[in-house]
């Protein structure tokens, strides 16, 4: 038996996608982040949004005592589904509020469609030039003349 949430999978929401939930799912990656977990599948459908806050479900492929390269994937994977429905500048901004800006600098790396996941590799076809607009400080992200 599993408990009803009142909430969608991003990639369902009808309509805007409140900032509120969006700050919401960078706390609870904090939390699990400072507990030593990792998610490691914060895909859209893994996310589910409500009124104004946000439910990390499916923690099948979770980590405890999780690295920081599975951490920092965690961070890029969902910055790249959140952008997918929410201004890339306002969801960077909440990632480092809730998580700081060093974790934020940290996924950079990974960052790129060859270490994303599927999900991830396709909500970028889909977004053209949203790594450009999730790096905006990183000049390897910047368009070459």
């Amino acid at each position: 038996m599993q408990e009803f949430i009142d909430a969608a999978p991003l990639h369902a929401v009808v309509g805007p996608v409140p900032l509120a939930a969006v700050r919401d799912a960078w706390e609870q990656v904090a939390r699990l982040h400072r507990a030593g977990i990792a998610h490691r599948d914060l895909r859209a459908a893994n996310v589910l949004v409500g009124r104004d806050c946000a439910y990390l479900v499916d923690l099948g492929f979770g980590a405890d005592d999780a690295s920081a390269e599975q951490q920092a994937r965690d961070v890029v994977e969902l910055m790249v589904a959140l952008s997918t429905r929410v201004d890339p500048a306002s969801v960077v901004a909440a990632a480092a509020d809730r998580l700081g800006v060093e974790a934020v600098a940290d996924g950079l790396p990974f960052l790129q469609p060859a270490v994303l996941s599927r999900a991830g590799r396709a909500a970028l076809r889909g977004h053209p030039g949203m790594l450009t607009c999730l790096r905006p400080g990183d000049p390897a992200a910047q368009p070459r003349p």
